[in-house]
């Protein structure tokens, strides 16, 4: 910030008279309505010698606040501390205890030169960081200190111990490591210890666990509330303190507050602020911008985006008065008496600009998806044995072993190292599967025809790709300078998935290939943007789009933002839908056929026989999954000729299978924009005192509401009984019978804020944009799929704001296992990019219906989910020459004592997902990657995991060789190799080995009798090393192709 212009203000008679009455009065009330200028005085004030301590409410304006000041102060100077009073379903403990390390530490350093508080927080009894016995606990490498004593202070300070590091304020101790997620540190820490010495501070990444960066040193602060003293936050303030109040829509209830006496800033001290107008010049806008600057004296340029911030820089490069400022404002204003303005990059072309005041706190890193663990007592699928229990495991013979039981109680004890021969039956069935028996052969049968089933859909899948790859595509390379225009006109910063999303589409329609392509992105992760920029390539390319999409709501969202964004720069955008008359529709039949219209956007209507586009180059399908048979056969036709981009939050099996497999091009979104926060989600019985606080605490942040009822009868009385909770409240009701226009002038009303709580059906489930509701109600939520569940959540949190949804269920009513663990699945996956874990449970939870056709759905059904897109998968890698037709699992047998010990990773879900873990390696690097994430969280592995290791990749050795078994015999070691692989193979294998088997002068024979092997006489213990030696150097001298 310029600080000859903070000098300036503060030169200003206003301010002047006002800081001589601070001197006096200490405290005052500020009308003014600009949030940002209230910043400015701050600033002016604390290099005036003052301390300013921001009062306000609602909430939103904290935020605000917030931003202004952060913008205004330098670095690292200015603290948050909100007051989440909103009870024990609503209280964000971690959120408040983040900001409160934060100001605990720029307080304590003595960086704090502002604060901004809610003021319901004056006498709020929090502890005093400056107080001697509230002190912060610092670390440092080579520290000697003691476990027990760490432990405890950990506890002490209000950490709480748990098994697995994951949020702010836990910890947890493995052997010599302790991990520890501080509060106020967007990343938790891990410190590794020998004896009592600390040797090393790593920070890591709460998703993969694994370290991400080296520290030296380390910082903890207690919770706010873990130790005494306390006092109220009003008695720990400064001497040279000044209360200003930013005057909101309620008086606060805080008794400090209500004590003390404000004074409002009066006429002779007005400082002539004006909140600066929108700022509108379509078709001129760089003059308009340059004879924006020439009229004023000074103009600072808060900027968040390098391509607005560089675009201004070029064009008022000659202007001197315009500074640049790396931050944002909340509002822009002009001084008028110093002709000064104050504004965003954003401001000149209409963008929204964003801010999170918990952005510091949100880890900067790679968005890992854990693995899902096997859990005592459900169904598992060996591939050779069929349908049986977990039942744990136990240690035999120096393995570990998992305990799975089938029919009769008859049991297979397997390998831990073996464990990827089973899958997971499918998660959440109200009655488990009937277990298979060994005795009868039950398995085989049901395994052989799931097969069959697989390869007829791999038929079809190729069909279909083939189809596409072998015909001539549509060139379109657009023009650049226009697409520029258009993405300066995005009011988001892109993600970095996002741009990535945009540039690889535009590369698709650049190649003579027909695109077929789905984005998979959470909700409001920015897929329609995606689709705005493919959609303008193509109309600079001179060819026609068509947007299809399921829902009437849906088409009329998509046609709004489509016409704001694409309009003004000449592109005819139109939209058809059930609200359409027939008069309109011939209208717009006529203006499609002759190519008029650009862009067509709508719902099945689309679809229709009598439509026909002059030159259709591009079909956009969002949500395709959600249109029936006839419609998908319609689609099918539709796009065999276009490139074609499909949209999904939640891909199911088609889309999903087509993605992992290859066969169709996909893109993942899965960075969520920093600002967005995780929507806080809780199922919960009906409570009228616990709904009457959870809808007037989001009224009282100026925020609306979404209430879900997929019942019509019952939209009503329910409105009418939140009537009698918030008789304050504007409500009314929306359905699909009500005729179009009344339906769409309630959804249009409601974005526009003329009511605050709309309880309708499920018509909000895709297509409704409102970033100021941000709280949902879901009421019967067991009645709703995944799937929808999912969609209707991604309604609310679609702004900078924390976002609440709670799913009712009856109190006194039976809920089956299968939709309680529908809801326990939406309430743990509450981050933003999870839609491929909930596209993937639901699947599971749901059963496979007709989505693979009714034919494969029987199949799935006998050997579940997850084994069938095994097998799909191996069919379709098999059949595209990707995979070995060779099956070989090799069993390996050295009689060593290969497992995780106890004492090194207790037994448990961590356990198990790490020997997952190592079942899913597929080559060297990604064991030695193993190795090193156990090195990193647990400590060096000792003998019995190190040996886990060395056999997972001589596993992976004797697979790539055709070695069905590596076994231990007396005197010898032996290797047999798979019966089906060529002579003139085993040839080179052995003509290979035998002179490295003399460089070792290690004994051996070959055995061409019955399947080819070579044994070989190694020493006990020794065999892990050498034959790994052996099997590599093989490995590496030649390629083998079975």
């Amino acid at each position: 910030m310029d600080m000859n212009l903070i000098q300036t203000f503060r030169n200003t008679p206003a301010f002047t008279a006002l800081f001589h009455r601070l001197m006096r009065e200490k405290n005052i009330r500020a009308e003014s309505h600009v949030i940002s200028f209230i910043a400015l005085l701050s600033r002016a004030l604390s290099e005036s010698g003052l301390f300013p301590v921001l009062l306000a409410d609602p909430e939103r304006d904290l935020e605000k606040m917030l931003e202004a000041c952060m913008s205004f102060f330098p670095d690292d100077t200015v603290a948050w501390l909100p007051f989440f009073d909103y009870g024990t379903e609503l209280y964000n403990h971690a959120r408040f205890e983040n900001h409160f390390a934060r100001y605990a530490s720029l307080l304590t350093q003595d960086k704090l030169s502002c604060v901004i508080a809610s003021s319901e927080l004056l006498s709020h009894p929090v502890q005093n960081p400056a107080a001697p016995a509230v002190s912060s606990l610092s670390l440092a490498e080579g520290q000697s200190l003691s476990f027990e004593w760490l432990t405890r202070r950990l506890s002490d300070m209000g950490y709480a111990r748990t098994e697995l590091v994951e949020h702010p304020g836990e910890f947890c101790i493995r052997g010599g490591i302790v991990d520890v997620y501080p509060y106020g540190s967007p990343l938790p820490q891990r410190m590794e210890f020998f004896g009592n010495t600390l040797e090393s501070i790593r920070s890591f990444n709460p998703d993969s666990q694994l370290s991400v960066n080296d520290e030296k040193h380390l910082r903890l602060f207690p919770s706010s509330g873990s130790l005494s003293p306390r006092s109220p936050f009003i008695t720990q303030l400064p001497e040279k303190t000044v209360l200003i109040y930013l005057s909101g829509h309620s008086v606060p209830h805080d008794k400090a507050f209500l004590s003390i006496t404000f004074s409002p800033i009066s006429d002779e001290e007005s400082f002539n602020v004006l909140p600066l107008p929108p700022f509108r010049a379509e078709a001129s806008r760089d003059t308009h911008i340059i004879r924006f600057v020439q009229d004023l004296k000074t103009v600072c340029l808060f900027w968040q985006s390098s391509l607005l911030k560089d675009r201004l820089v070029n064009l008022l490069h000659d202007y001197h008065n315009v500074h640049f400022v790396r931050g944002s404002l909340p509002d822009a204003f002009l001084l008028k008496d110093l002709r000064a303005a104050f504004l965003n990059d954003t401001y000149f072309f209409q963008k929204e600009h964003l801010f999170n005041p918990d952005a510091p706190f949100i880890p900067d890193v790679e968005r890992v998806p854990r693995r899902d663990v096997l859990k005592y007592g459900e169904a598992v699928v060996h591939v050779d044995y069929g349908i049986g229990i977990y039942l744990g495991t136990r240690f035999s013979g120096g393995d570990e072993e998992l305990i799975l039981e089938y029919d009769q109680e008859d049991r297979v004890y397997l390998p831990v190292r073996h464990i990827d021969k089973i899958y997971r039956f499918s998660e959440g069935h109200a009655r488990p599967p009937r277990p298979d028996s060994l005795k009868r052969k039950t398995w085989e049968p049901k395994k052989q025809r799931a097969k069959k089933s697989a390869a007829g859909l791999t038929d079809e899948l190729l069909k279909l790709y083939r189809k596409r790859v072998s015909k001539q595509g549509l060139t379109m390379d657009g023009d650049p300078a226009s697409e520029k225009e258009l993405a300066l006109t995005f009011p988001w910063p892109e993600t970095r998935d996002q741009d990535l999303a945009i540039k690889t589409v535009k590369e698709d329609m650049g190649k003579p290939l027909i695109m077929d392509r789905l984005i998979c992105g959470d909700v409001g992760f920015g897929k329609t943007e995606v689709a705005i920029r493919a959609a303008f390539r193509a109309v600079l390319s001179g060819f026609q789009v068509a947007v299809l999409v399921p829902t009437t709501i849906l088409s009329i969202q998509h046609f709004e933002t489509f016409k704001e964004r694409l309009s003004p720069l000449g592109v005819s955008v139109d939209i058809l839908n059930r609200f359409r008359t027939e008069r309109e529709f011939k209208t717009i039949r006529e203006s499609v056929v002759q190519g008029r219209t650009d862009i067509l956007i709508g719902t099945h209507r689309i679809l229709s026989n009598n439509l026909f586009f002059k030159n259709l180059g591009l079909l956009i399908i969002d949500e395709e999954h959600r249109f029936g048979v006839r419609h998908k056969e319609k689609i099918q036709s539709m796009r065999s000729n276009v490139d074609v981009l499909a949209l999904s939050a939640t891909p199911i099996p088609r889309t999903l299978q087509l993605s992992l497999s290859g066969i169709r091009d996909i893109l993942r979104i899965d960075t969520p924009p920093k600002e967005r926060i995780p929507i806080y989600t809780k199922v919960i019985h009906w409570d009228s005192n616990l709904i009457r606080q959870v809808l007037r605490d989001e009224l009282k942040r100026g925020g609306q509401i979404l209430v879900v009822e997929n019942n019509i009868r019952d939209l009503e009385p329910l409105t009418h009984n939140l009537e009698m909770l918030v008789p304050e409240a504007r409500i009314r009701f929306a359905h699909g019978q009500l005729t179009g226009k009344i339906l769409e002038n309630h959804l249009i009303d409601f974005f526009h804020h003329q009511y605050d709580i709309l309880v309708s059906t499920t018509i909000i489930e895709s297509g409704i944009d409102i970033p100021n509701a941000n709280t949902l109600i879901v009421m019967n939520a067991h009645r709703f799929g995944l799937s929808q569940l999912y969609q209707i959540r991604g309604r609310v949190g679609r702004s900078f704001r924390k976002a609440y949804a709670y799913l009712v269920i009856p109190r006194h009513k039976h809920i089956s296992p299968d939709a309680m663990q529908r809801l326990k699945a939406l309430e743990f996956y509450t981050d933003l990019g999870s839609g491929y874990h909930i596209a993937l449970r639901d699947l599971e939870l749901r059963g496979a219906g007709n989505l693979f056709g009714t034919e494969q759905s029987g199949h799935i059904d006998q050997v579940g989910y997850r084994y069938f897109l095994k097998l799909l998968t191996d069919e379709i890698e098999l059949r595209t020459r990707r995979q070995s037709a060779l099956q070989i699992q090799p069993d390996i047998s050295l009689s060593l004592r290969a497992f995780l010990p106890a004492s090194y990773i207790p037994p448990g879900a961590i356990r198990l997902e790490l020997y997952q873990s190592l079942a899913a390696t597929e080559n060297a690097e990604d064991v030695q990657a193993l190795r090193r994430e156990l090195t990193d969280r647990f400590g060096p592995p000792p003998p019995e995991a190190l040996n886990l290791l060395q056999l997972r990749h001589l596993y992976l050795l004797a697979r790539g060789l055709g070695i069905e078994s590596i076994t231990r015999l007396s005197q010898y070691t032996s290797l047999v190799f798979n019966p089906h692989i060529p002579h003139e193979t085993l040839q080179k294998i052995a003509l290979t080995m035998i002179p490295i088997l003399k460089d070792l002068k290690i004994p051996h024979t070959f055995h061409t009798k019955g399947n080819f092997s070579v044994r070989i006489r190694l020493d006990k213990g020794k065999e892990p090393e050498i034959l790994k030696m052996l099997l590599e150097s093989v490995t590496n001298k030649n390629k083998f192709d079975f």
